[in-house]
């Protein structure tokens, strides 16, 4: 290490511009190689932790034209589901779920719209990885009791109560569905919406807008038992016909035929099943497949160019090797004469090298932290200001991992890059260095 560092300090003095240049040259390189995988793998993690291991099933069956019909009655109950995932090895967690309508919200005299509201069972949350801020998640006997609860996205709960503190007990008043009344001795008819009261027990942070979009999380949701109509008993709870599973790992084509089996054991033959990952509420959609392709060709895209970018700086180091090879060969030659061996003189300018590109690579990955941020902070702008996304979608910090793989590429691209003209070096002759002695 020390002659390294020696060699390194010799290099410097003897050519402090030349050096200084070639060093700023390579720690640009690994600054875009650092900015570019940070991006990248953020970009990676994003799309691995929104999809991985959440599939979403429904009872039905698709038509040659790609609509699906859902079928009626549904074969799934909730004990089905219990023993799907006690029995099948491959379902961890299940959580019925269906869309609940709610035109209008009240809170005190003020009235609101939310955009999405999902009556799901307890473990609903779970399986999505939603992070409870405030409060709690209902449980599983409120959900099939039908409590009148309501978790909210901390947006909502800021929108509608100041903050999410505040929210906590406070209540909700939906209106919904239709009531009919006579009234007048002419038995007149008249209608009205039902209202609702909910109570908000658990504020749950707002998830990235890709895993919004892509999974359906949204702005509110109630037990899975709620969104029955007002005076229906807790025992007419609403129909299975979609409910959403956090997996083995196993594709949704894979995990269909599974099922299947599965349920054959239960005497359900030809059941009609669709999988899919992505949006309960969008049976057989190949949306989320799409948006997964166009996710990896950014990452790639991104990681490449930060590749291109680093060889393009690094080459450099190949014409410097091959003008100090041949400015010390003589001095090779006197090694050689000394005993150094052909492997060890490659090795010296390989090690020389790739301690320079160290040194200039460290330089460039401290840098490389602001510029992801700055980067980051522009693409969330520029996808908020499209109407694409709300934020989150890069973390404020690049992942720990990009710039130490940065520095270490550095260094194994300058060690390779110094090989050719290394392998010259060390066929200088053993008689050449005598002479010289």
């Amino acid at each position: 290490m020390n002659d390294i560092i020696q060699l390194l300090a010799r290099k410097a003095r003897k050519h402090p511009g030349k050096t200084l240049l070639q060093a700023a040259v390579i720690a640009a390189g690994a600054l875009a190689f650092s900015t570019g995988l940070a991006l990248s793998g953020s970009i990676s993690e994003l799309e691995r932790e929104t999809y991985r291991y959440r599939i979403s099933v429904a009872n039905g069956s698709t038509d040659e034209a790609g609509r699906f019909e859902y079928t009626r009655p549904g074969i799934f109950t909730k004990e089905i589901l219990e023993h799907l995932v006690d029995e099948s090895g491959y379902l961890t967690k299940t959580a019925a779920v269906n869309e609940a309508h709610w035109p209008a919200v009240k809170v005190g005299d003020s009235r609101f719209s939310i955009r999405s509201v999902m009556a799901a069972e307890a473990d609903y949350a779970s399986i999505m990885g939603l992070v409870i801020e405030s409060g709690r998640n209902y449980t599983a006997d409120e959900s099939t009791q039908g409590s009148r609860l309501v978790m909210l996205s901390t947006s909502v709960a800021e929108s509608l109560f100041g903050s999410a503190d505040l929210a906590i007990g406070s209540y909700i008043e939906s209106e919904r569905g239709m009531m009919m009344t006579r009234t007048g001795q002419g038995q007149t008819r008249q209608s009205r919406l039902a209202t609702e009261r909910f109570e908000v027990i658990g504020v749950y942070r707002d998830p990235p807008e890709l895993a919004r979009t892509a999974l359906g999380i949204p702005d509110a949701i109630i037990p899975f038992g709620a969104d029955r109509p007002p005076g229906l008993p807790a025992q007419a709870a609403s129909q299975i016909r979609t409910f959403v599973a956090e997996t083995d790992g196993t594709a949704p084509e894979t995990l269909k035929l599974k099922l299947a089996g599965s349920l054959e054991t239960l005497g359900i033959v030809d059941a009609e099943l669709e999988t899919w990952e992505g949006d309960p509420a969008t049976p057989n959609t190949g949306a989320a497949a799409e948006a997964r392709k166009v996710i990896a060709s950014l990452s790639g895209a991104i990681a490449g160019l930060g590749i291109l970018v680093l060889v393009a700086s690094v080459f450099g180091i190949y014409s410097g090797t091959s003008m100090e090879a041949a400015a010390n060969r003589k001095g090779t030659a006197v090694r050689r004469a000394l005993g150094e061996s052909a492997a060890g003189t490659v090795f010296r300018f390989a090690s020389e090298n790739a301690g320079f590109g160290v040194a200039a690579a460290l330089a460039g990955a401290v840098l490389s932290i602001p510029a992801y941020q700055a980067l980051a902070g522009a693409a969330e702008t520029i996808l908020a200001g499209a109407g694409m996304s709300q934020g989150g979608i890069f973390p404020d910090w690049p992942p720990s991992w990009a710039p130490v793989a940065a520095v270490l590429m550095t260094a194994l691209a300058c060690a390779l890059f110094s090989l050719p003209p290394a392998l010259g070096a060390s066929r200088a002759g053993i008689v050449e260095g005598i002479q010289e002695l």
